[in-house]
């Protein structure tokens, strides 16, 4: 199997395995314990990872990850997902709304050895909170 398949398998079980599932245990085996998320480099290891799972998939039940794209090159994995759920406990100061949310997210990840080092996330966390109600929409 090639660099860019092994590393494309490591990055799809992020979605798969943890986020669609719950499957924290994964989170130990494939973020090394020097993971930083960028842009806030302050945020980094697998114990930052679970806790931001614990943030989002609580706030939002019936959370689910769908990949659209996946392309990888050398030691980097690019995927553009489509995150739903329904608001059903308080997020980011948001009371629960009981509102079904779909957004979209791009990540790049590094990876090391088997490992992710390093990612880039973008979700749209204007979209997201326009969808709570916490921004005006046009």
């Amino acid at each position: 199997m090639s660099t860019e398949k092994e590393n494309k398998a490591i990055h799809r079980r992020v979605y798969e395995e943890i986020w669609n599932k719950g499957n924290l245990d994964v989170v130990d085996e494939i973020f090394d314990d020097n993971y930083i998320f960028h842009p806030l480099p302050q945020r980094r290891g697998p114990k930052w990872y679970k806790e931001m799972y614990h943030d989002l998939a609580g706030a939002f039940t019936d959370f689910h990850c769908e990949i659209e794209d996946m392309i990888a090159e050398g030691d980097r994995v690019m995927v553009r997902t489509t995150i739903t759920g329904t608001h059903t406990r308080e997020f980011w100061g948001v009371d629960p709304t009981g509102k079904q949310i779909s957004v979209t997210e791009i990540a790049v990840v590094r990876i090391k050895d088997g490992k992710i080092v390093e990612e880039w996330g973008s979700p749209d966390l204007f979209s997201l909170m326009q969808q709570l109600g916490a921004i005006p929409s046009r």
